[in-house]
């Protein structure tokens, strides 16, 4: 009797069990779902499953950690949109929300780390997840805010193999120490090679320094990692469409852990414009599966025209990449849609075809303009034929129309267009309260002039500048304005003009305040003229032209009545200019540098990465002849990079892309 009872009551408990599994099992909406974690029985794993929820259906799952401040509940209603909005890309996935040991009755951190231990609930999570719904094991993603993007990141780079990738908003990192792994608290950086990684800040977070830094260890180290800086935004969730970008990214560039599964996770060419209407395609193609990929067929088509084919063959182990460069394609000006996608690895069908291709928009420039006046009066900004262009995307050229911007909004003077006769202008604000722009360069680049029967061509515009200086006259910032023209569709920038500081002045000396904006006086505005008669400029069909600021953290930036006068003639005689040649580009980091100086002159090379540091130098005095030198950039990762030549009186900048 005793026995029977006994196996009863196990017997109910068991099935009580179930049954309690079973119905949550089956549960939608939002909920918490309360656990016993370390002995803590009041954790809690918040919730949300679509209300269309079909068990026989695989669903993507995203494990989100909220920040400081913020709770459970909050940060999954909030992920929830992204789950419930049709033109998302993780549509109809289930939300899980860990509580944090803020929430805990053992009085524990809220940073999903102290102890370390807590990071189990993040496993724990993962586990109740899979154990209740229907989840596709290859479509689970880390999510983190604020202190649970720190956690996030680090347990994300740990346990790589568990996620898709890893989508980070505002990560609270600590320390630069701990950024460069000085503390306890360690980020083995090496692994991000095996995850891709989405991380998002603002131009206003305080954090976007450490993230700055955290992004380099990454990008040295070969991660897979995408990282951007919203102008305006600070420590919060960014847009919607900013974080579909970013679960676009990570989907694009997820291994899948399958048998045979390669893919095209990159497009080096086209890229955002081509001049003319013919480009050469350049994709990367990568091995995301488990077994080496010795061939695969490359599909790619523009628009939804014919679909072409490229039969390659080589080796790429687990995570290879190989850059391919495809046949020769022609459009039509204007437009188009580059898509680029693999199938039949290894001669059988792709384990996870979800992953197999990408695709890029791209303009088709035909211009052929033979001159340029630009006051910028249209409300259209940048004008039609113009484009931005930067280290990243936290800060840029602005219009301004009778000072309506928030940065005037305070000031009784507001700037208008030059000299007081018009309404409009363009700026760019150089103020310390900026963080994160010191050292940056953020350019506005010209549409194309044709230059083919100029003769005595010029380049005139007015600007308005003062450096700051304080009050004690012990800091001093000089902002810097280059001119460049590129003949080869902005593959290589020559210097035209180069001024900063007090050269820059156009009131003759600093501006002391930098409580509010520098705002120019109808009379501290001046004109530059360029002569434009140089060998290598005309002649040419395709000519662009940009002004580039380079940030020190001083005033504002004034530009207006941008004019070129391209006048058709004989050619006269025309100035020399300076030949650099990079080759092979792309590359997988080993690449040479040829130039030829005719005259003694003292050069200087320098090699900087897309977030303006310098990496390498090297000072050629007195030097004359030919130089050749072979380099080999695989140390610091896959990446564009920026070769500059500079002498006395000239400069030419070359982008470098390692695969």
């Amino acid at each position: 009797m005793k026995f029977n009872y006994l196996l009863r009551t196990v017997l109910l408990s068991c099935m009580g069990a179930l049954l309690a599994q079973i119905s949550f099992a089956q549960k939608t909406g939002s909920f918490d779902r309360t656990i016993n974690f370390n002995g803590d029985s009041h954790r809690a794993l918040s919730y949300y499953v679509p209300a269309s929820y079909n068990p026989s259906k695989k669903y993507k799952l995203i494990i989100a950690l909220h920040g400081l401040g913020n709770t459970h509940q909050a940060y999954r209603d909030f992920m929830a949109y992204l789950s419930q909005n049709s033109a998302s890309p993780v549509y109809n996935a289930i939300i899980i929300c860990p509580s944090d040991g803020a929430d805990s009755t053992l009085g524990q951190s809220s940073d999903f780390w102290t102890p370390v231990s807590d990071t189990a609930i993040i496993t724990r999570a993962i586990m109740d997840g899979t154990s209740a719904y229907n989840i596709d094991p290859g479509y689970i993603y880390l999510n983190g805010f604020s202190l649970g993007g720190r956690s996030a990141l680090r347990y994300g780079l740990i346990n790589y193999k568990r996620f898709r990738g890893l989508e980070l908003w505002t990560p609270a990192l600590q320390s630069m120490d701990e950024v460069n792994n000085l503390t306890s608290f360690t980020y083995p950086w090496q692994n991000g090679k095996y995850i891709p990684i989405t991380i998002s800040t603002g131009s206003n977070d305080g954090n976007a320094i450490l993230l700055t830094t955290a992004y380099q260890h990454l990008s040295d180290a070969g991660a897979i990692v995408n990282f951007q800086i919203y102008y305006g935004m600070a420590h919060s969730q960014p847009s919607f469409q900013d974080v579909c970008t970013s679960f676009r990214y990570l989907d694009s560039n997820a291994s899948s852990y399958g048998m045979n599964d390669a893919g095209v996770s990159n497009i080096a060419s086209p890229f955002e414009e081509i001049c003319g209407t013919s480009f050469t395609p350049i994709v990367t193609i990568q091995n995301k599966g488990i077994n080496n990929i010795t061939s695969a067929i490359i599909n790619y088509q523009i628009d939804n025209g014919t679909v072409n084919t490229y039969s390659w063959s080589g080796n790429l182990p687990q995570l290879g990449r190989a850059a391919v460069t495809l046949s020769s394609q022609s459009v039509s000006p204007g437009t188009h849609t580059f898509k680029a996608y693999t199938s039949m690895p290894n001669g059988v069908a792709d384990t996870v075809p979800t992953n197999d291709g990408i695709s890029i928009n791209f303009n088709s420039i035909m211009n052929r303009i033979t001159s340029i006046a630009e006051g910028f009066e249209s409300a259209v900004f940048p004008p039609t034929g113009w484009r931005l262009a930067g280290t990243d995307s936290a800060w840029n050229w602005r219009r301004t129309h009778n000072g309506q911007d928030p940065e005037f909004e305070m000031l009784t003077s507001k700037p208008s267009g030059a000299y007081g006769q018009s309404s409009s202008c363009i700026y760019f604000d150089n103020e310390y309260e900026i963080p994160n722009n010191l050292g940056k360069s953020y350019s506005i680049r010209t549409p194309q002039v044709d230059f083919t029967n100029a003769s005595s061509p010029s380049l005139t515009y007015d600007y308005a500048y003062a450096p700051f200086r304080d009050s004690s006259g012990t800091f001093t910032a000089t902002d810097t304005l280059v001119v460049y023209y590129s003949t080869d569709c902005g593959s290589t920038w020559h210097v035209l003009l180069r001024k900063g500081g007090l050269a820059l002045s156009s009131t003759g000396g600093y501006a002391y305040a930098i409580t509010f904006p520098f705002v120019p006086t109808s009379a501290q505005w001046k004109q530059e003229t360029i002569d434009l008669n140089i060998t290598g400029l005309v002649g040419q069909p395709e000519v662009m032209f940009s002004f580039e600021n380079r940030c020190d953290l001083g005033h504002m930036l004034y530009l207006d009545n941008i004019n070129i006068n391209s006048v058709t003639g004989i050619v006269s005689q025309t100035k020399e200019s300076l030949s650099v040649n990079i080759y092979p580009n792309p590359n997988n980091g080993s690449f040479a540098l040829s130039f030829s100086a005719k005259n003694e002159d003292n050069c200087t090379i320098e090699i900087r990465n897309l977030l303006g540091q310098v990496i390498y130098t090297e000072k050629l005095n007195g030097f004359s002849g030919d130089y050749t030198k072979q380099f080999d950039m695989r140390e610091f990762g896959n990446a564009m990079y920026f070769v500059s030549l500079k002498t006395a009186n000239n400069e030419v900048t070359k982008k470098v892309i390692v695969y």
